[in-house]
């Protein structure tokens, strides 16, 4: 794969979507987890 960009250039259409979904998931948790009382109620249960 040759790409006028390099070969960061080149890989960067596989890994930059997985990358925006991680960090959508990790802003919806943190959203979930500082607006409810999730992860106090799960403490207690283990």
């Amino acid at each position: 794969m040759s790409s006028p960009g390099g070969p960061i250039a080149a890989y960067r259409r596989f890994w930059a979507p997985e990358l925006i979904a991680l960090g959508a998931l990790a802003l919806a948790s943190t959203v979930l987890f500082s607006v409810t009382d999730l992860d106090i109620a799960a403490a207690r249960r283990g």
